[in-house]
């Protein structure tokens, strides 16, 4: 099986380029980017050049911080 060794080789750069990243969420968030962009270039946009430098922008961008609805918006309940 001539093809085992290359799969090898692309699964090994696989997991040393998953590795460089600092946590699982940075990691997932960089997969669901290059996913929705996947889908956006299979839609046929019409701009392909623009899906791919927002692509690359986000990337390089630091991910906004999660918040909840409860931490940022106070409530208040009248009887």
């Amino acid at each position: 099986m001539a093809g085992i060794p290359h799969a090898t080789v692309a699964a090994d750069d696989l997991i040393r380029q998953a590795r460089r990243y600092k946590s699982r969420r940075e990691l997932t968030r960089a997969i669901k980017l290059i996913a929705r962009a996947d889908v956006e270039l299979r839609s046929s946009p019409p701009d392909k050049r623009l899906v791919l430098e927002r692509l690359v922008y986000e990337l390089a961008s630091e991910p906004k911080p999660v918040s909840s609805l409860f931490a940022t918006t106070q409530l208040s309940f009248e009887v």
